[in-house]
């Protein structure tokens, strides 16, 4: 269900509010979603934009409330590396700012892919 539950958020998210567009630039893959410009990293023919967030930090006072729409950055951000894991007891390095997910896609292919 989860699985079902972040594909959902994942296709959203690139194609909420016009579809995201991605291309290559020179050897690295370029994505514009409504968050920005993200810049991926290509692994062989697979490229890759991790830790992109679907939704605002739910911390402060957004801690217990629906997700909120995160806020827009004119400034070219690159996505090479994952977000944090969320808070649980037995992992280190975690964080309340976890709603991130990953996009993964052949390097060098045009146009929509089906999720």
């Amino acid at each position: 269900m989860r699985l079902q539950s972040a594909l959902v958020v994942a296709s959203s998210l690139l194609c909420w509010d016009g579809a995201a567009v991605a291309q290559a630039v020179g050897q690295f893959p370029f994505a514009l979603t409504r968050e920005g410009q993200m810049l991926g990293a290509v692994e062989g023919e697979v490229a890759s934009f991790k830790g992109l967030a679907y939704a605002a930090a739910p911390v402060g006072a957004l801690r217990w409330r629906p997700p909120q729409v995160t806020a827009e950055n004119p400034e070219m951000r690159t996505a090479y590396e994952y977000g944090a894991p969320c808070l649980q007891p037995s992992l280190p390095d975690t964080s309340e700012d976890c709603l991130t997910l990953n996009v993964f896609r052949p390097f060098g292919v045009d146009g929509p892919l089906p999720v």
